[in-house]
């Protein structure tokens, strides 16, 4: 519910959407969760009071983790 009402206010402006099932290395999933890690954090660091001027409201949502292999 909550990511339905953050789409509803996207605008123009670079985004990247992923919804994905995969079969993968796991160093391959140990160096995905360590970027989208980093790229939370960076955001965290660089956030402003709202309405700061020079930036713009932006979100993130990430949800990662293994799943179990009874498929």
């Amino acid at each position: 519910e909550e990511l339905r009402r953050r789409a509803l206010e996207r605008t123009e402006g670079p985004a990247v959407t992923t919804d994905a099932e995969l079969w993968v290395d796991p160093e391959v999933w140990r160096r995905v969760v360590r970027h989208v890690g980093e790229a939370s954090a960076l955001l965290h660091a660089a956030a402003r009071p709202p309405r700061t001027p020079g930036t713009r409201p932006v979100s993130m949502t990430a949800a990662l983790f293994p799943l179990r292999r009874n498929r």
